[in-house]
């Protein structure tokens, strides 16, 4: 009985479903010109028959709603798009523009229509936030779909969505954006209340600023890429916990842990690799050497231990 319910313990985050499917380094990536994207997400396609959006991008339930998630809107249509450069499939160049005319049509604008956004469409308790919150995820995938959209298909919206994403997602939290006030940082929950920077989110955000310059030359993206880059590089340190990494600096509590998943462990190596080349910075280099030393049975099982008594805490206070 003892050791029956500490396997359940064991396997409570157990994350290997089509939303948190392995996340490997991008195939077809370059980081000096705009081709493939740096995660592969080509097995989020979940058929290559069809291309409508319906046909292509699975909703999220959450209670009894089901709704188009922007998060896997914009992974299936980079994952469309890295299929079309193995394929030069029609099929796939339909995928993608049937993602980003999506976003498109579904996009929220401010009123001077100089910003373009999407938002969460739930609520999610453990961060605190309410229903329709923006996300520095959201927008940074999206920003990375858009400009690979309009190389592909020379269509006007989707360069000006590009830009106009990329001026909310560097909003200040304090004025309902994306970047950490007093830093280059962007939250995947921007809580004006704490910060909570989840890594794997921080660095899609940035890779969204990286493409827009990479892609256009700008002088000005060019300054708020460096200056993301050198907050993100200087701040990775803090997400090694010593035996694993961490999910995000949000502080932790007796119902809540920042220590990872082993899904996005094995995430934040995949990308640190990419920033290793995007940067060649010797800082990341240690911390990836140190995330690939904790892949043994020992820190993983404490990682789970840890993780685990979390998530019964948050299933009592139905905080998840």
């Amino acid at each position: 009985m003892i050791k029956e319910n500490l396997f359940k313990m064991l396997t409570l985050f157990k994350q290997d479903d089509y939303w948190h499917g392995k996340q490997k380094e991008g195939q077809f990536y370059d980081v000096h010109s705009l081709k493939g994207y740096y995660n592969d997400l080509t097995k989020k396609v979940l058929t290559e028959s069809h291309y409508s959006i319906e046909e292509i991008v699975p909703k999220v339930k959450v209670g009894s709603e089901s709704f188009f998630h922007p998060v896997t809107v914009c992974q299936v249509g980079l994952g469309a798009y890295d299929l079309y450069l193995k394929k030069q499939s029609d099929i796939h160049k339909k995928q993608v523009k049937s993602c980003v005319n999506w976003l498109i049509e579904n996009s929220k604008t401010n009123s001077e229509k100089t910003m373009m956004y999407w938002t969460v469409p739930y609520n999610f308790k453990l961060f605190n936030m309410q229903k329709d919150f923006v996300s520095g995820l959201i927008q940074g995938q999206a920003i990375s779909l858009l400009v690979r959209a309009y190389e592909l298909f020379k269509d006007e919206r989707y360069f000006n969505a590009s830009y106009n994403a990329l001026e909310k997602m560097i909003q200040p939290v304090s004025e309902d954006g994306c970047r950490l006030d007093g830093t280059y940082l962007y939250e995947e929950y921007p809580n004006k209340g704490e910060k909570n920077l989840v890594l794997n989110g921080a660095i899609s955000a940035f890779w969204g600023v990286y493409d827009l310059y990479i892609y256009t030359k700008d002088s000005r993206i060019l300054d708020l890429k460096n200056k993301s880059q050198k907050d993100l590089v200087d701040s990775i340190f803090q997400y090694d916990a010593g035996y694993y990494s961490r999910y995000c600096l949000k502080k932790n509590k007796f119902y809540y842990t920042n220590i990872a998943s082993p899904y996005y462990h094995k995430e934040h190596i995949e990308q640190l690799k990419v920033l290793i080349k995007m940067t060649n910075n010797k800082d990341l280099i240690l911390t990836l050497s140190n995330f690939e030393k904790y892949n043994n049975l020992i820190s993983l099982n404490i990682a789970k231990i840890n993780k685990g008594i979390c998530l019964i805490m948050q299933k009592i206070m139905r905080v998840r």
